[in-house]
């Protein structure tokens, strides 16, 4: 949307100097201060542009470990909930100060160009570092996520998963042996401990071994998720896992913050813009009328 309005803005302006015979009515833009012809096509803006998107692809990065640090490294799924979303808007700040700066240096002739790459470069890594978290949840979490013991009933014991406090199995007074649990247990698949992605992982950001994750022993592993809030029907154990509570209280904590944020954005410059104007009244001399081009300057 801002590409077209201010497109729309500069073409509105090339059509009054053509109105005013100042203009040609083609390659309409308003020019930006700052422009060097001279540069227009030399190697160090296609250095710039280079430099650009390699600073993109590390960033997008760095967004990526620091969201799967978070993820194994937290073991408080709620404090890891609130960090990933403290994170996001973070990187989301950062990044809109870092890609003006990209832009202002690859040289561009007008303000719709300005505008189109810098509206390009904010918009897909915002939206990828705000969906990230939510994906690696809904998808990755579930993949990568696995109980390994050596024997079923290990397992099964891990993933009953005293620590998870959420858990309402013993409610349902149901144990880690019990024979409804283990055939759930069952059901999710067995696969070996270790996998090329893991492995990598391991290389690049350590050892991520936890509880659940111990020493290569050559056993297999169970992949998925603990389970969190669990129904017996008709014999059989229906279960929601911990991957679906983490993603629903990550995406409630990214909208309800997103939320804030937008309103402060909308509602300070508001009151802002009264003070200044309050502060410009007091200053005035008594029966001097205040005009609106005053008010609009603010």
């Amino acid at each position: 949307w801002g590409m077209y309005f201010v497109s729309h803005a500069e073409h509105g302006v090339e059509m009054d100097r053509v109105r005013w015979g100042s203009g040609t009515g083609s390659n309409h833009g308003v020019r930006m201060s700052d422009y060097e012809p001279e540069n227009r096509g030399h190697w160090k803006q296609g250095m710039y542009s280079a430099v650009g998107k390699g600073i993109t692809v590390l960033f997008l990065i760095a967004v990526v470990l620091t969201c799967t640090l978070i993820a194994l490294r937290v073991p408080n799924r709620q404090l890891a909930t609130y960090l990933q979303t403290a994170t996001t808007f973070a990187f989301s700040f950062i990044w809109g100060k870092i890609a003006y700066r990209i832009v202002k240096l690859e040289n561009k002739r007008t303000q719709s160009e300005v505008s189109r790459a810098l509206t390009m470069r904010l918009s897909f890594v915002k939206l990828f570092i705000f969906f990230f978290p939510l994906v690696r949840l809904a998808f990755l979490a579930p993949i990568s996520d696995r109980v390994c013991r050596d024997d079923r009933a290990a397992a099964a014991a891990v993933l009953f998963a005293a620590e998870h406090t959420d858990s309402n199995l013993r409610h349902l007074n149901i144990s880690s042996d019990d024979k409804v649990f283990t055939d759930w247990v069952d059901t999710l698949e067995i696969v070996p401990q270790r996998n090329p992605v893991e492995y990598c992982l391991l290389y690049v950001i350590g050892s991520l071994r936890s509880q659940a994750h111990p020493a290569d022993t050559g056993e297999n592993c169970y992949k998925g998720c603990y389970p969190s809030i669990c129904e017996l029907q008709d014999g059989q154990l229906m279960c929601v896992t911990s991957c679906y509570n983490a993603l629903d209280r990550s995406a409630r904590a990214v909208y309800f913050s997103h939320l804030v944020c937008t309103l402060m954005s909308l509602l300070i410059p508001f009151y802002k813009v009264r003070w200044r104007v309050k502060e410009e009244k007091l200053k005035a001399r008594p029966g001097e009328e205040y005009t609106l081009l005053q008010y609009q300057e603010k």
